[in-house]
């Protein structure tokens, strides 16, 4: 089976329509998550919320808060915007990535979130890799997606399929 997805640009994250009844949300948070291994957190509460933001996400990037603090603030700190907001009563946060990539022209594609298993909350991801002919920088690259779905007591479970990305003035096109 074949189906072409357009990809928008790199180091982002790119969706298709959601096939199955799950319907999800993207938060385009500023900073990512250094892991080599492909990792996934299911976050259910405001207070698990702000803790990966203040006590991971942040000092993963180089910025400890410190409350309170004799420093000034800028307009744009980090410690004092916090996390996107999230109305954890409805919905649920699932933040993951593919892990450590060897170039850049990887992607991350969410193709749809199924709530509709019976047993499971199933999450599936394209793992796009650049064919041979494209011309990549040679630097290492991180996906992560941080996803707003809806609250449910099922496991998440995040199905990875593999595609290959050619290469096109501005766009790729997927092939699975």
């Amino acid at each position: 089976m074949k189906k072409a997805l357009l990809c928008l640009a790199s180091y982002s994250l790119f969706l298709t329509n959601p096939i199955q009844a799950g319907e999800f949300e993207v938060l385009e948070l500023q900073y990512i998550m250094p892991h080599e291994y492909p990792w996934v957190n299911v976050i259910t509460t405001e207070a698990d919320w702000g803790n990966f933001y203040y006590n991971e996400l942040l000092p993963a990037n180089g910025i400890n808060c410190v409350f309170p603090s004799d420093t000034p603030y800028e307009q744009d700190d980090p410690c004092l915007s916090g996390p996107p907001d999230v109305d954890f009563h409805t919905s649920q946060v699932v933040v993951g990535g593919l892990g450590l990539k060897p170039s850049s022209g990887y992607q991350a594609i969410v193709s749809d979130v199924d709530t509709t298993h019976s047993t499971d909350l199933v999450i599936n991801i394209f793992d796009g890799t650049p064919s041979d002919e494209c011309v990549l920088l040679p630097v290492v690259s991180l996906e992560m997606m941080t996803l707003v779905i809806e609250k449910s007591d099922k496991p998440v479970k995040v199905n990875v399929h593999n595609a290959t990305l050619h290469c096109d003035a501005g766009t790729a096109v997927s092939h699975y």
